[in-house]
C-alpha cells in the first residue's frame, strides 16, 4: 500500500507541474496573440490613413491637371485671337497666350508631383495593408495556439500541448515577418 501511496503522489506532482507548465505556455502565447492584435489595429489604422492621404493626393494632381488644361485651352483661345485680330491687339493677345503658357509649365509639373507622391502613398499604403494581413494571420495562429495548449491541460494530452507549441511558433515568425515587411 506505501508504494501505492508514493506513486499516486509522484503522479499528482507531475500532474501539477504539467498543469503549471501549460498555464505559463498558455499566458504566454496569450500575451504574444495579444502583442499580435495591437500591432495589427495599428498597421491597419496606419494603412488606411496612409490610403487616404494617397486618394487626397491624386485628387489635389487631378485638380492641378484641371488647372493644366484650363490654362492649355486659354493659350489656344489667344492664340487664335492673335491670328486674326489686326496688328496691335494680336500682340497683346500674343502676350497674353505666351504668359499663360508659362504659368502652365509649373501647374504641370506640380500636378506630376502630386501624382508621383500618391503613388508612393499607395505603394506604402498595400505594404501595410499586406503587413497588417500577415500579422493578422500570426495572432489567429497564436490565439488556435491557446485553445490547444488549454485542451492539453484538461485531457492530459502532450501531444496536444506540443501541438499548440508549434503552432505558437509558426504564429511568432507570421508576426515577425509581418512586422518586418510593414516597415
Amino acid at each position: 500500500m506505501g508504494m501505492h501511496k508514493a506513486m499516486h503522489g509522484v503522479t499528482e506532482r507531475h500532474e501539477q507541474t504539467g498543469n503549471v507548465s501549460v498555464a505559463v505556455i498558455a499566458s504566454t502565447v496569450a500575451v504574444l496573440a495579444a502583442i499580435g492584435t495591437l500591432l495589427s489595429a495599428h498597421r491597419s489604422i496606419h494603412a488606411l490613413s496612409i490610403k487616404n492621404q494617397a486618394v487626397l493626393s491624386f485628387v489635389r494632381a487631378s485638380d492641378r491637371y484641371a488647372h493644366y488644361q484650363a490654362k492649355r485651352v486659354k493659350v489656344h483661345i489667344y492664340a487664335a485671337f492673335a491670328a486674326t485680330s489686326p496688328g496691335r491687339q494680336a500682340a497683346r493677345f500674343t502676350l497674353i497666350a505666351d504668359k499663360e503658357r508659362q504659368s502652365a509649365t509649373p501647374i504641370l509639373a506640380q500636378a506630376k508631383a502630386l501624382d508621383a507622391k500618391a503613388s508612393r502613398e499607395e505603394r506604402a499604403s498595400e505594404r501595410l495593408l499586406s503587413s497588417f494581413e500577415t500579422i493578422g494571420v500570426g495572432t489567429t495562429l497564436l490565439e488556435i495556439s491557446i485553445v490547444l495548449v488549454s485542451i492539453s491541460a484538461l485531457g492530459a494530452q502532450r501531444v496536444l500541448m506540443w501541438s499548440g507549441c508549434a503552432l505558437a511558433t509558426v504564429g511568432v515568425a507570421f508576426l515577425i515577418i509581418g512586422f518586418l515587411s510593414g516597415t
